[in-house]
Parts: C-alpha cells; sequence; structure tokens
C-alpha cells in the first residue's frame, strides 16, 4: 500500500528546528537514491520496518516548501524454512536494498545523542565535553528524530580494536582467525577501557536526560559489510557490560553463524533480554527484505495501532 505523506517542511516543527528548502532538496535526494530510507515507527530502531520511503519532492504552497513522499510498505510476508519462528517482509515490485546498514568501520570510537534528549542546548554540549574527557580517543556528535516522544538512546560505533569487534566479526569471514594470547591481553585491556566509558557515559547521560525515568535504549553497531548491530535497552550499566564479556559474545558469535549459514545480510540486530541474554531481533538483506521474529513484528504492528490512535484523537 503507497501513502503519500508530508516528511518535513521549512514550517518550525514541534521541536522548534527549521528546514531550509536546500536541506528538504537534500532529504528528497537522499530518498531517491539507490539505497532507500525505511518506513519505521517512531524511530524506533528495535522495530523491523514496515516498508520504505520512496519518490520524495519538494513542493511549494502558500509561500513554503514541503518534503512529500510515498510509504511503501511490504506487501508480502511469508513464513522461513529454516526457523518456524521467523519471517520474511518483501516487496513483490521493488528490491531496492535500505539505505540504514553502516559499512564504514570509524578509526576512533564513535557516539552520539539525540539533542532534544537533554533541557537545552547548553546541556547537550556539556554532556559531549564531558564524553571527550573520558576517553582521549573518541568522535562524539548528535542525530535528530521527529517521533511524537524521543526515548533517551545513545548509539556508541566501535572501532575494530576492541574485543566484542575481534569475536564477533570474524563470525562472518569463511576463514575465522583465532585470536593469539598476546593480542587477546591487549584487547581485554582495550575492553576494560570500553566497559568504563559505557558505564560513565550512561550514568552521566542518565542524570542530564529527558525524559526522565525512562530506560535508554543503548545501540553499539559494529560497522562493516555487514554491520552487526547490538540494542540494550537499560538503566543500569552493569547489565550491557556483563553481556559484552567474552563468554556471552561468544555464544553471540555462534549465533550469527548459524544464521548466516541459511541467509546474507547487510545488518543484523541483537537486543538484550531482560535476563541479560543477546537475542536475534531481525535483519536486513541486500534485497530491502527484512527476516525478523514474528514477535518483533507483532511488536511493531502494537506500536503503529498505539501510535495511530494517539495522532487520531489529537486531531479531533
Amino acid at each position: 500500500m503507497n501513502n503519500r505523506i508530508v516528511i518535513s517542511s521549512d514550517h518550525v516543527d514541534s521541536h522548534g528546528d527549521v528546514m531550509t528548502k536546500l536541506a528538504l532538496e537534500s532529504g528528497a535526494e537522499i530518498i531517491n537514491g539507490e539505497r532507500k530510507v525505511r518506513m519505521g515507527v517512531q524511530h524506533k530502531k528495535d522495530l523491523p520496518p514496515l516498508g520504505k520511503i520512496i519518490n520524495a519532492r519538494v513542493e511549494e504552497s502558500d509561500g513554503h516548501y514541503y518534503l512529500v513522499a510515498e510509504q511503501f510498505e511490504y506487501d508480502t510476508y511469508e513464513d522461513v524454512s529454516w526457523n518456524k519462528d521467523l519471517v520474511k517482509a518483501s516487496s513483490s515490485v521493488d528490491n531496492h536494498p535500505f539505505n540504514e546498514p553502516d559499512f564504514d568501520v570509524p578509526e576512533k570510537l564513535e557516539i552520539t545523542v539525540d539533542r532534544q534528549n537533554f533541557k537545552n542546548y547548553s546541556d547537550f554540549e556539556s554532556y559531549l565535553t564531558f564524553v571527550e574527557s573520558i576517553h582521549s580517543e573518541v568522535q562524539t556528535g548528535e542525530f535528530g528524530r521527529k517521533a511524537q516522544i524521543n526515548d533517551p538512546e545513545i548509539v556508541l560505533k566501535l572501532t575494530e580494536y576492541f574485543l566484542v569487534y575481534k569475536l564477533l566479526k570474524p563470525a562472518l569471514e569463511k576463514t575465522a582467525k583465532k585470536i593469539s594470547e598476546k593480542v587477546s591481553d591487549k584487547l581485554t585491556v582495550e575492553s576494560e577501557k570500553l566497559y568504563d566509558f559505557i558505564r560513565k557515559s550512561l550514568k552521566e547521560f542518565l542524570l542530564r536526560v529527558i525524559p526522565k525515568n525512562r530506560p535508554v535504549s543503548y545501540v553499539i553497531k559494529l560497522a562493516g559489510k555487514p554491520e552487526i548491530e547490538l540494542f540494550a535497552k537499560i538503566t543500569d550499566p552493569e547489565m550491557l557490560i556483563r553481556a559484552l564479556k567474552q563468554n556471552k559474545l561468544e555464544k553471540l558469535r555462534d549465533e550469527i553463524q548459524a544464521i548466516n549459514v541459511n541467509v546474507d545480510f547487510e545488518k543484523i540486530q541483537f537486543i538484550l533480554t531482560e535476563k541479560g541474554k543477546w537475542k536475534f531481533n531481525f535483519l536486513l538483506t541486500e534485497k530491502g527484505e527484512t527476516i525478523g521474529r514474528k514477535v518483533s513484528f507483532k511488536k511493531r504492528d502494537k506500536m503503529l495501532e498505539l501510535v495511530t490512535k494517539k495522532t487520531k484523537a489529537r486531531k479531533k
């Protein structure tokens, strides 16, 4: 099903931001690129896509500019032969890949946050300054979301010099190399620094973040082709740190290998359960398909229904 909507405009939005005509045109170019923007629900990274955003253009009306595009929903859902708990969503007429898989491995640790999760710009800048003070090799930045409620979120992109990366990425290589004791010792030291960084950056974030009293979505990205993404919704950094220890990562590596035997993918995401275990959530293929757990799709549809009801209620 296709539904044409206004993505953005040069009006002041609910967050006090204004998009210029040039920025809107840039957005249209991204949407119309060979890789497509996901059609999601409230920018929630842990929910599978509904489909893609396509055919964008900038239109003028009443002296203002609007970025409009089509929401192109998946029209085919089918069970996966190699796992009864999974389903594949695809389009019968479109096989463009998504633009969200991150293939560029950074030279420095990168951390990004949403400015809307802070009381003001000064508080946002103070947090980034704090983050830079607790790690000598870190790049800070921001991302933007236009949701009804922007849940607190941190995105951490790792370099290849951490144990998490060295253990998980070889799972996708045909000939995995064994980590030597000397290299392993160095990785252990660097990993302890990473755990300390996660611990301090999250605690400081919780002190400053709005809305208060909500768990933080902590997203760890292992860039490269394919990308591995670890998603944790937490209030206690120690829960995430325990899940990044070698024994937990080795089990996760084995699961990635088992999935990769059955399907090639450009991105795969695992979520941290309440019991502190990593569980497969969904993956994206180079044809723009999504394969995920049936419960994940049901969770997505339930959230969409809730958002739709709230939107209709506000318009009355």
